[in-house]
């Protein structure tokens, strides 16, 4: 039970416990105000000002949100190693950027296909971005198909290449896989090999994990060093974001200056 109803459980009993009361409460023997009579008082207080109640469960919400935000950013802290730093990863654009994306993303996810490919265009507009791709197929079995074909890929040099080949598909099947894999001279057989490696099914997992514990749990989904923006969003709103996230950085580094 949220502690919402269990304000307006509260409430409920008090005005409940008020109209019983009320007609039997009278002063004590030593002439003050007893309990009923002051449950009386503020039954008849609500009443006449019910619009308290919404104001006190609108702050009551406010409080709770600000407190699930306040835990959301200290999880968001604890895992930026495993955002960011995790060796297993597909990384893009400068391995030592100021200011790092990673993106949980599934390959049939129509959203997916249609901004992803703007972060190319990021990176080649912005040399100081990193990018780290985070296989998160969660919409059937193609989806991860294609994220292991991906990551098998990269063992031939060729992640970017299949990921944006990949986005650009339609055909996640295994005849698309294999069509993708020889239009870039990828051996097949080879990648057929190693997307049986169960060292990407546990990269698939682990990504699963981190993204339940974000309370990610839809595609695509970018986490801007410190922040999560869900939903997709296309290259130029991602810049403004960079650019903020710079400024903040710069602020601080100013601020310790002093």
């Amino acid at each position: 039970m949220t502690s919402k109803y269990v304000f307006l459980l509260f409430f409920t009993a008090v005005l409940g416990i008020g109209q019983v009361t009320a007609q039997t409460s009278s002063k004590d023997s030593s002439g003050e105000v007893s309990r009923k009579q002051t449950e009386a008082i503020v039954r008849e207080y609500l009443l006449k000002n019910p619009e308290i109640i919404r104001e006190a469960l609108a702050a009551l919400d406010a409080k709770e949100a600000a407190e699930r935000k306040r835990i959301a950013a200290v999880k968001l802290r604890s895992k930026q190693k495993d955002l960011f730093m995790n060796a297993a990863d597909p990384v893009a654009g400068d391995s030592a950027g100021d200011v790092s994306i990673a993106v949980f993303f599934d390959y049939a996810c129509g959203y997916c296909r249609s901004t992803l490919p703007g972060l190319k265009t990021l990176i080649e507009s912005d040399p100081r971005v990193r990018i780290v791709y985070k296989e998160f197929p969660i919409l059937g079995p193609n989806s991860r198909t294609a994220a292991l074909a991906a990551l098998a890929a990269g063992r031939q040099g060729k992640y970017i290449e299949f990921h944006h080949k990949l986005l650009s598909s339609r055909d996640l099947s295994d005849q698309g896989i294999k069509a993708i894999a020889m239009e870039l001279g990828l051996d097949h057989a080879q990648l057929m090999r190693d997307m049986a490696d169960p060292v990407f099914a546990g990269l698939i997992t682990t990504n699963a994990a981190l993204a339940n514990e974000l309370d990610i749990n839809g595609v695509p989904a970018y986490v801007i060093n410190d922040q999560i923006v869900p939903g997709a969003i296309d290259a130029a709103s991602l810049a403004k974001i960079i650019e903020k996230h710079r400024a903040k950085a710069k602020e601080g580094v100013v601020a310790g200056a002093k």
